[in-house]
């Protein structure tokens, strides 16, 4: 596999070779180009990628996201055609709609440097909506774990409350720490990046509840375990995200992962939130099918989830192991 080393002369080990090679990987393993599209893509490159390289790299830096995943996905969209057009009305490098080019700032979809930023802004937005899902699944957890760190846990279940009562109360406490965590990044990244996910306007409420709840889910799952298993568990707490961020397909559509990988991804509602929030900010319209969906799904995960806490809960109870959680 040749990629992007054809597009130099100088030996692989130089910074343009690595660079040629990360987005080699990007466009190769994961998009599955046709040989069509390989040719194209080995003619492209000495005529229009490193051209734009410097720019790729520098809008990346300032919005926080890999370059080599922009650069790749500019290639998708336009084949690095900086006055690239389509039917449908689609412009630029990164072919902003005008909706999406409004809400990134960009005034001439066709300024490649505009585009590349504008397109770099557009990703942006999507780790927001992620790190709503990471602070309260989190923010859940962390309330289990400091009673164990603490060695409280025996009194947490000592205290004259139900053990629903206990679950609502963690799923409340959980989203006041995320909104505590969550609203001023949100208010701070406007001013000081120009990234606001508020413009997705009234969808961002059903949107931030569906992430919640799958947090919570997750939350609920790793709570089962230290109870369960005890402080033994604790590295799926932190862990368990990460292990599931590739299947959300948080920057891509779920079409780009192997076809085995897709049908585990269509089992979580991951994959049709962010597939909205795309579709949202590149459309300007809101697919109420991807909603239902992840709802749906949300709430058969959190059924279970409960199911499973109150299993592990009386099971510890049962063998006794809750006297010595945190021991």
């Amino acid at each position: 596999m040749s990629g992007l080393y054809a597009c130099t002369k100088e030996p692989i080990n130089t910074p343009v070779a690595v660079y040629c090679n990360l987005i080699n990987e990007k466009l190769y393993s994961f998009s599955r180009l046709s040989d069509f599209e390989k040719k194209k893509f080995d003619e492209l490159k000495k005529s229009r990628f490193l051209k734009f390289k410097g720019d790729f790299v520098e809008a990346a830096q300032t919005f926080d996201i890999e370059w080599e995943l922009l650069a790749a996905v500019a290639f998708q969209e336009s084949q690095w055609n900086p006055k690239a057009r389509s039917a449908t009305q689609v412009k630029g490098m990164m072919m902003l709609t005008l909706p999406t080019a409004a809400s990134v700032g960009v005034t001439n979809r066709l300024d490649p440097i505009q585009s590349i930023y504008g397109g770099a802004q557009y990703l942006s937005d999507l780790p927001i909506l992620y790190d709503i899902l990471f602070r309260s699944s989190i923010s859940f957890n962390m309330l289990f774990l400091e009673e164990i760190w603490s060695r409280n846990f025996t009194n947490l279940f000592i205290a004259p409350l139900k053990l629903k009562e206990i679950i609502v109360s963690l799923i409340f406490t959980a989203l006041i720490r995320t909104l505590i965590g969550l609203v001023p990044a949100v208010l701070l990244t406007s001013p000081l990046f120009g990234v606001s996910i508020l413009k997705l306007g009234f969808p961002l409420l059903l949107l931030f509840l569906s992430l919640y709840l799958f947090g919570i889910t997750l939350g609920l799952f790793v709570s089962a375990g230290l109870i369960r298993f005890g402080p033994s568990f604790e590295n799926i707490a932190w862990s368990s995200l990460f292990l599931l961020a590739p299947l959300g397909c948080i920057y891509y559509p779920i079409e780009i992962l192997p076809n085995f990988f897709q049908i585990i991804a269509k089992g979580l509602p991951l994959v049709y939130i962010f597939d909205e929030t795309r579709n949202i900010l590149l459309n300007g319209s809101i697919n109420y099918v991807n909603l239902k969906l992840a709802y749906l799904l949300n709430f058969v995960y959190l059924t279970f989830g409960i199911s499973l806490f109150y299993f592990a809960f009386l099971r510890a109870r049962t063998r006794g192991t809750l006297i010595n959680m945190g021991e």
